[in-house]
């Protein structure tokens, strides 16, 4: 069940006030760029985004193993267990405790609860569960994400390292205690893996050395809302997730985020202060990263460089903004020849030199790119003198040299695209006509007369226009490096559709680079009031999403991949009722279809699970013990409530489990056995059901006493009334007949009767059985749970076997009914045996479970059976719960003569 927060709307700053913010100096803490989520939105997306690639495949092997609750007494049995693909969600946000939850729902599976009684010398089995999509319960690895960076390895993949990884929690048991230890067993699974295995891929980018952005460290953060940090704020645990990233061959060695949310700007501004529609994403590129980036691969691009570029920073220290650049090398040397109408030939014999530094006594000459007013601004003053070569219209030539300046300015805005095909394209663009002075001035040689007229002239006109025109495509060759910069292939560190899942709105260039706008709207605009449902085969579902969107919608399902030929079902197009595949077209026991909704250019996707049964609830059957707790689960195809509901007779008793999760698929509830129970009415209407107490009175006797919990009222009006079985403490291991029993069977011999003795008496003696039911209104179906109460200690034990081939092939399962006495072990004569068949509808005869029905129902998953030995004085029993044929004889006799401390097991290989 993923658990839908609602999307609340947070007055933040304007943009303008978040510039003004900007403007202060650098906010992207020593990282080359921080990107910045909405944390809801973020979290759809990625749940949209599980839906899109989920496939039939299985992410993990399905996992057999045993997981020790009380050493050499209770264990934990897992039989393939088979667990869904992670998927991924950011937990309520703040920078000091920034949290992710793996989310992995077990889908498939059986558990068996194994303890040994007393003095028994096998396991046995308590307790029996199922799970399925219904009723299954989830693994959750939480992830302290500061402890777990993401890295893009050179070959692309992009990953989040789980080594540290460290709380693992599988609510399968009764108390959280249990739970920690199933989530434990399944920790140590995981750290028994390769390292290689220990990453959770989020997306494949392939990144060349050309990618003006080449991503290779990063690490996620939540930071709260400005007004989520007030107490009792209804907005709190809404924030962002933010990604400070660090490129190749950076270092940011000194990048750190602040230690607390207050000193951390909230990156997602709105776009003014009156939006109802603030951003839910932003991108901001460090200062000092992207003019360095920016203006040297340009360099890079300009050709006829003679002297490589060199440059300083100006500006950057104790925490400002850098600035600009200035060179401290560089120059380019153009060739130059041309011809005009007058001169036959123009050769600048050694190039055009165009110097980016000063040297010698020149003190003019410089090359500077300086950001400031939301501009990128480039300087370029310089001087020069280099030979030329005229050719005169007769052939003849002149030779001398050009002294030559130059002052240019041009300055420059970002743009990005919002809409058409180039969405997302940065651009830098003129902000307004640059401006250009230089001179051209020939020595005296050039300057000779006799050459005609416009001679000198059409050179100069010549030679000036060429520096303007080298100048300008030196300029234009860096500033177009402002397309290369892709800044929103950076959504990739996160989310597998990239840049697709950017809506940018704006650009602005205050000091750092600022992209806000919105998280893929298309996929986040509304979505499925449950967006992962279970459907009952063969019958209807009514899909809805929230918020409604304005324009119609189309529905449409689909099967999974590579599963192309099955039955997906229908769904009206028009209305959304969707018809799920009949129960006998499954040929798979987890079958998922996707559904789409459609509303222009927005959609969204559903997960469908097609289930064969409505109500599912677990476990199928347990064992109940004197002063034990036991948890119960259900789940309802449509979600509605359950009642729990006891006979009213039940040794037992309901309470609310604490941890229960209201927005869950599950149900639950918490079933006591006390030795004995307390029924109390109050005048104010309360009932109170719980656990009496045995205490001593005065006189040193053992009473049962009661205790109203939650309620001081003295008036309560209380029952005490210990339970057979249970009114002491047993001092013997050796259960004796009751002296009600004694005085029935010695009746019945006195009487001469011809009828067989009631065996039944015989076994309510011993085991009592209740019944737990489970009931849904709105279904109108009841599941029930019989809870085995032993009520006298087992003596005996039954020891397992396959017995091979008794149903058409299948295998069966004998049971020798066994103790011991002071002479050792020893089988029970079938003489003094008499065995009963306490639930189930298997057949068995001596001894021999066969798993064909006796009565032409379905056969039951599981049978119970007991058996008494005849004596004349003590009850001589014991019982076993056989889930047969929920799994197989073999597989149930491996696991109960499975070692105590067995901890290994068919175990996952990613």
């Amino acid at each position: 069940m993923i658990i839908q927060e609602r999307l609340e709307t947070i007055v933040k700053e304007s943009l303008e006030e978040f510039v003004a913010y900007l403007r202060k100096g650098p906010s992207t803490h020593g990282y080359d760029a921080i990107l910045a989520y909405d944390r809801l939105r973020a979290n759809r997306l990625l749940l949209q985004e599980y839906i899109d690639r989920f496939d039939s495949g299985q992410y993990f092997a399905p996992l057999t193993f045993t997981t020790v609750i009380t050493p050499a007494t209770t264990w934990e049995r897992l039989v393939d267990h088979v667990l869904d693909k992670p998927r991924l969600s950011f937990e309520r946000a703040s920078i000091t405790h920034s949290r992710a939850d793996l989310k992995m729902r077990i889908s498939g599976g059986k558990q068996l609860t194994l303890s040994r009684p007393a003095g028994s010398k096998y396991k046995q089995i308590t307790r029996v569960r199922e799970a399925d999509g219904l009723d299954g319960p989830d693994l959750h690895v939480r992830i302290e994400l500061d402890s777990s960076p993401g890295t893009v390895s050179e070959a692309g993949k992009v990953f989040i390292d789980l080594k540290k990884a460290q709380d693992f929690y599988l609510r399968f048991a009764d108390t959280g205690e249990e739970n920690r230890a199933g989530g434990d067993r399944y920790k140590k699974i995981f750290d028994g893996w390769d390292d290689a295995q220990k990453i959770l891929v989020l997306n494949e980018m392939k990144i060349t050395k050309e990618d003006f952005l080449q991503p290779e460290k990063f690490i996620v953060r939540t930071h709260a809302s400005p007004d989520s940090r007030v107490r009792n704020s209804t907005k709190n645990g809404g924030g962002a997730v933010i990604i400070p990233v660090t490129m190749r061959d950076s270092d940011n060695s000194e990048a750190g985020l602040p230690d607390n949310d207050e000193n951390m700007h909230y990156l997602l501004p709105s776009p003014d202060e009156n939006a109802s529609n603030p951003y839910t994403m932003n991108l901001l590129l460090g200062n000092k990263f992207l003019i360095k980036r920016l203006v040297t691969r340009g360099l890079e691009k300009v050709e006829n460089q003679s002297d490589a570029f060199e440059a300083k920073y100006i500006g950057g220290e104790d925490n400002t903004f850098v600035t600009g650049i200035q060179a401290t090398k560089g120059k380019l040397i153009i060739p130059l020849k041309g011809a005009t109408e007058n001169v036959k030939t123009i050769d600048f014999t050694n190039g055009l030199a165009l110097g980016f530094v000063a040297t010698g006594d020149d003190k003019f000459t410089r090359f500077e790119v300086k950001a400031g007013d939301d501009s990128l601004n480039f300087e370029w003053f310089g001087q020069g003198t280099c030979p030329v070569s005229l050719e005169r219209m007769n052939g003849t030539w002149k030779k001398g040299e050009v002294n030559y300046i130059w002052e240019y300015k041009a300055s420059y805005q970002f743009h990005v695209e919002t809409a058409g095909n180039d969405i997302g394209q940065l651009t830098l663009k003129l902000a307004a006509t640059p401006t250009m002075r230089h001179k051209m001035v020939p020595d005296e040689k050039l300057r000779m007369v006799g050459d005609g007229p416009g001679f000198l002239s059409q050179f100069i006109d010549f030679g000036e226009l060429k520096i303007l025109e080298n100048i300008r495509s030196t300029i234009d060759t860096i500033v177009s490096v402002a397309e290369d910069i892709d800044a929103f292939r950076l959504n990739g560190l996160l989310f597998r559709s990239g840049k697709e899942s950017a809506q940018p709105s704006a650009v602005r260039f205050p000091g750092d680079l600022t992209l806000p706008g919105y998280l893929s709207p298309a996929r986040t605009e509304f979505e499925f009031e449950t967006p992962e449902p279970l459907v009952l085969a063969g019958l209807k579902h009514q899909f809805r999403i929230t918020p409604a969107p304005v324009g119609a919608v189309t529905w449409t399902a689909a099967n999974l991949p590579g599963e192309e030929t099955e039955d997906y079902g229908s769904i009206n197009p028009q209305t959304g009722e969707y018809t799920a595949p009949a129960l006998g077209s499954l040929v798979r026991g987890d079958k998922r279809v996707i559904v789409t909704a459609t509303s222009g250019k927005s959609f969204t996707k559903a997960l469908v699970s097609i289930t064969r049964r409505s109500l599912g609830v677990s476990p199928m059957v347990m064992q109940a013990a004197a002063d034990g707790k036991y948890l119960l689960t259900a789940a309802t195809i449509d979600r509605s409530p359950v009642e729990f509901s006891l006979p009213a007779d039940s040794y037992g008793y309901f309470s609310d489990d604490p941890e229960a999760d209201p927005s869950g698929q599950q149900q639950s509830k918490y079933y006591h056995l006390p030795k004995c129970k307390c029924t109390c009415s109050c005048p104010n209407g309360k009932q109170h059901v719980f656990a009496g107490k045995l205490v001593k009175d005065e006189g040193g006797k053992d009473k049962w006493v009661c205790k109203v919990e939650g309620d001081n009222d003295d008036n309560c009006q209380c029952e005490v009334k210990p339970l057979p079985g249970f009114e002491l403490e047993r001092v013997s291991d050796l259960p004796r007949k009751s002296q009600q029993w004694l005085q029935r069977h010695q009746q019945w011999l006195d009487s001469g009767t011809q009828t067989d003795w009631p065996w039944e008496d015989d076994i309510s003696e011993v085991l009592r059985v209740e019944t737990i039911r489970v009931t849904s209104s709105s279904l109108g179906e009841t599941v029930e749970t019989p809870v085995l109460i032993p009520i006298e200690n087992q003596t005996h034990w039954f020891k397992h076997d396959v017995e091979p081939g008794v149903a058409g092939g299948e295998d069966g399962l004998r049971l020798t009914f066994q103790s011991s006495d002071k002479e050792g072990e020893y089988d029970v004569p079938a003489e003094d045996t008499t065995w009963y068949r306490v639930y189930g509808n298997a057949k068995f005869e001596d001894g021999v479970l066969t798993p064909v029905s006796i009565d032409g129902k379905p056969l039951t998953p599981y049978t119970v059976i007991a058996a008494i030995e005849y004596d004349r004085r003590s009850w001589l029993w014991t019982y076993a719960i056989l889930p047969v044929p929920l799994i197989k004889p073999q597989v149930l006799v491996d696991t109960l003569y499975g070692p105590d401390d067995e901890e290994n097991g068919k175990e996952a290989a990613q």
